[in-house]
């Protein structure tokens, strides 16, 4: 069961890598002093952007085996499609609460667009 879980979910610590390669490529502009020490903190940092880079490549092949990247992009699909029309019912109930002079509270704002939408897709509001 445990090793199931394990496979159904990437740790988090893989954001953590991302966001590290990333992090990594905007340094390449410091990395034009041809001197000796430089050379070869710049040969270092090619190569813990190489193995970010493939650490990254060895996430998507996974994400693509398992269907998490499929799920992904026709999810976003989905969500695109129906935007428009929740927008719409959120703009309703804020200019409601709006035009009644009184602050809109999260609370408030919450409880009135709960009625509206599935409250499934409220856990982060």
């Amino acid at each position: 069961m445990e090793t199931e879980k394990a496979i159904e979910k990437p740790p988090p610590k893989f954001t953590v890598i991302f966001f590290s390669y990333i992090a990594i490529r905007p340094l390449f502009v410091f990395f034009d002093d041809n001197s000796l020490k430089m050379r070869i903190v710049t040969a270092i940092v090619i190569h813990i952007a190489l193995a970010l880079k493939y650490f990254l490549f060895l996430y998507l092949f996974w994400a693509f085996e398992t269907g998490r990247l499929l799920f992904y992009l026709v999810r976003v699909r989905q969500v695109n499609k129906e935007v428009e029309d929740e927008w719409q019912k959120f703009r309703i109930v804020f200019e409601k609460n709006a035009s009644e002079g009184s602050i809109v509270s999260r609370n408030l704002l919450k409880s009135d667009i709960s009625e509206k939408f599935n409250p499934v897709s409220l856990k982060s509001f």
